[in-house]
């Protein structure tokens, strides 16, 4: 009988502990938008699998956020800044059970963006075309860790302006 009450109670204090740990992972917020800071503007987006990349500018600089949902609700995971005044960034993940091995680049154009593209060619000589926000952000996205080659302008009338690699 005092087996029978000792492995009870054992299985209780187990089932409460669960409980417990359970209740005390973090809860994430309701939306995708509400893990952006209340100082930050999203200036675009990007997806790689689950997770969603997202191009804040605050306070005059850009700074990358990776979203991500899960059964509590979404999370964001901050990157550093990009430097202050630096055209082109590289950002990039290792990967992990939540957010995916991804590259990211971005940065801001000078001037107007109208019929301007952004060629940014990786180092595996893979290319990816990108059309600036109005205010002249921009972010491309892929999976894998995959460094930046060359950055370029691709003007209406074809002609390219190089801004080098991050």
């Amino acid at each position: 009988m005092r087996l029978r009450h000792a492995i009870t109670g054992v299985a209780v204090v187990a089932i409460v502990a669960a409980l417990v740990a359970f209740a005390s992972m973090p809860t994430g917020a309701a939306t995708r938008d509400a893990v952006v800071p209340a100082d930050a503007r999203v200036a675009a987006t990007g997806a790689v699998g689950d997770a969603r990349v997202l191009l804040l500018s605050q306070r005059g600089r850009l700074r990358l956020l990776v979203a991500y949902h899960r059964s509590k609700g979404w999370f964001g995971v901050p990157v550093a800044p990009a430097p202050q005044g630096s055209p082109v960034a590289w950002a990039a993940t290792r990967g992990s059970s939540v957010v995916p091995s991804l590259s990211a680049v971005y940065g801001r154009t000078d001037g107007s963006p109208d019929g301007v593209q952004l060629r940014v060619r990786w180092a595996d000589d893979r290319q990816t075309l990108a059309t600036p926000a109005s205010d002249g952000a921009y972010l491309v996205v892929r999976r894998g860790r995959v460094r930046v080659a060359d950055v370029s302008v691709v003007a209406a009338d074809g002609s390219t302006t190089s801004l080098g690699a991050p």
